[in-house]
């Protein structure tokens, strides 16, 4: 049986920090259960953010070291920018991306909000955030009704595309898009990870 690579992508402002410092404070339990949370050096993030840098670079030397800790059968990858910039990764890194995880069982992990209360959201962190690279959105002076229209924006809120998009694009064999708004939202994540609530 392959093992499995979890990847948990967000999307961004549902939850995903809390999430991911509740893996990080858990762990020696998940490891326990068979999945690796890699976190160690040189990686130190406990977000691992090096996960888009290496895509959007098409340098996947990071990955290639997370994914060989293999100190459990399973691995579980989380960071919300892999689906808010997913379609910034270069098809060549998609592709590679794909190679170096063949001998595993990819499934994807996603959670999605009601449109108008992710895009207040969005769009405050959008204000917050400093002007940088990583988005034209970020350091915006457009309110909530004009970045709608943003073909980030379009993108993200186009839930069943993306979906399918990063499905492709990671080589899932499968990718669940859950509501956060419902109360046992993260339990279900569990669940789908085999490791039950």
């Amino acid at each position: 049986m392959k093992r499995r690579l979890f990847l948990h992508v967000g999307l961004p402002k549902t939850g995903s920090t809390s999430m991911q410092k509740w893996f990080l404070d858990n762990r020696d339990a998940l490891m326990a259960r068979g999945l690796c949370y890699p976190t160690d050096p040189p990686l130190h993030n406990y977000k691992q953010g090096y996960t888009v840098t290496a895509l959007r670079r098409r340098d996947l030397a990071p990955i290639r070291a997370a994914l060989a800790q293999d100190r459990a059968p399973d691995v579980l990858l989380s960071n919300e920018g892999m689906s808010n910039h997913f379609h910034d990764f270069p098809a060549t890194a998609l592709k590679a991306f794909r190679a170096l995880t063949a001998d595993r069982d990819v499934r994807v992990i996603g959670f999605y909000r009601d449109p108008d209360r992710w895009l207040r959201s969005y769009h405050r962190q959008a204000v917050l955030n400093p002007r940088n690279s990583a988005s034209e959105l970020w350091g915006t002076a457009q309110d909530a009704s004009e970045i709608r229209s943003h073909y980030r924006i379009r993108r993200l809120l186009d839930h069943d595309r993306l979906a399918a998009e990063m499905a492709e694009g990671f080589g899932a064999r499968a990718i669940d898009m859950l509501d956060f708004d419902r109360t046992d939202a993260f339990a279900r994540m569990l669940d789908l990870m085999g490791l039950g609530a």
